[in-house]
């Protein structure tokens, strides 16, 4: 059964003075139909100007864990709050984590790696992320 946006929560936004002001983040578990070429797997998706920075993640993100990634192209902000089945025949989305982030995803071109602090559960989680060649990423999550 396909959830609409309107029935699911929305998720609290607080701005805050400081530097890094906060901002939303949302990880869905993406899990595709039976016989599908493509892998299920993690969308770890930061709220920036308007849209979702998005990436594509081989595991679950937890503590202690560096995680191969693939940078996606932006998303909408409707998925912060959605769940249920994706068009196209491409699986379905659940959230497994969501809440406040505070870094900047501003990184010039030469720079490989930044890092910002998500609100996970109840702490501050850090996560850096390298950039690697052909659009690909290591992410690594550890606690603050």
């Amino acid at each position: 059964m396909r959830a609409k946006l309107d029935e699911v929560g929305k998720i609290p936004f607080v701005q805050t003075d400081s530097l890094f002001p906060k901002a939303r983040f949302v990880v869905l578990c993406h899990e595709f139909p039976p016989g599908s070429e493509r892998a299920n797997h993690w969308d770890l998706m930061l709220e920036d100007r308007g849209e979702l920075e998005t990436w594509q993640l081989s595991a679950a993100p937890a503590p202690g864990k560096i995680i191969a990634a693939i940078k996606l192209p932006r998303h909408r902000l409707d998925y912060l709050k959605y769940e249920g089945s994706v068009s196209g025949g491409r699986g379905s989305v659940r959230r497994i984590q969501a809440g406040e982030f505070q870094g900047t995803l501003d990184f010039g071109p030469d720079q490989t790696g930044w890092s910002i602090e998500l609100w996970w559960t109840d702490s501050w989680l850090s996560v850096h992320f390298t950039e690697q060649p052909e659009n690909r990423w290591s992410v690594e999550f550890s606690a603050v």
